[in-house]
């Protein structure tokens, strides 16, 4: 059954890739690096996005 799912799946967008690596870019930094830069967690998500689009990495 899975290899059906692998023949009809559609590819990622590039951009959700690089956004969910921004994702672990922000998940990965400690409270102590975000507290100096000023970044909540509620953010994650909208900082993500913009990393993406941006395409800094």
């Amino acid at each position: 059954m899975g290899i059906f799912t692998e023949f009809f799946a559609k590819p990622r967008p590039l951009r959700a890739s690089r956004q969910s690596r921004g994702m672990l870019i922000l998940n990965a930094m400690g409270s102590a690096e975000l507290s100096d830069l000023g970044i909540k967690p509620a953010d994650f998500p909208h900082i993500a996005r913009d990393m993406a689009s941006k395409r800094r990495f």
